[in-house]
């Protein structure tokens, strides 16, 4: 949301993508965007989402889970999201994830104690229901993901309905 009116598609717009690329590999763009994830766990109730973040914003998280599918599958959903051809996604996307990969500050590489995901073949209900599994196991209580899931009875992470594909 952005002042109140919904922008998702425009998000994912490559245009968008190239540029959100880019500008995250500055360093001072980095830190302020670290610091406000910082702030914002810290008010509590919050689940952070970025390649960085278990490894720089929340190095002491109970879960950390870093969700990676193959290159043809994510091209596959992002083309159809933005309404692309997957080739063409493809190319983009690789330029992408070698300057996300290869930049000095937070490059994209999960934390030493992520608990790697590899989504290709499962369903974001499915994703969902591994990560509660994640948290539950670790005794985590410290934040409900947005939308996502939430604590049931007894404390218990438990999946809700999850509409996206």
């Amino acid at each position: 949301m952005l002042d109140g009116e919904g922008v998702s598609g425009q998000i994912r717009a490559p245009q968008v993508s190239e540029v959100a690329s880019r500008v995250s590999a500055d360093p001072r763009v980095r830190e302020v965007l670290v610091a406000r994830q910082k702030a914002m766990l810290a008010e509590g109730g919050y689940v952070a989402e970025d390649h960085d973040v278990g490894a720089n914003v929340a190095p002491h998280a109970p879960v950390k889970v870093f969700l990676t599918a193959s290159e043809q599958e994510r091209a596959r959903r992002r083309a159809t999201q933005v309404g692309l051809g997957v080739e063409e996604v493809l190319a983009q996307q690789r330029v992408r994830d070698r300057r996300d990969a290869e930049r000095a500050v937070a490059p994209l590489r999960p934390a030493e104690d992520a608990h790697i995901i590899d989504c290709t073949d499962l369903s974001v209900k499915q994703v969902v229901e591994r990560i509660v599994e994640l948290a539950n196991a670790a005794g985590a209580n410290q934040a409900v993901p947005g939308g996502l899931a939430g604590r049931g009875e007894a404390g218990r992470w438990r999946a809700a309905p999850v509409g996206a594909t």
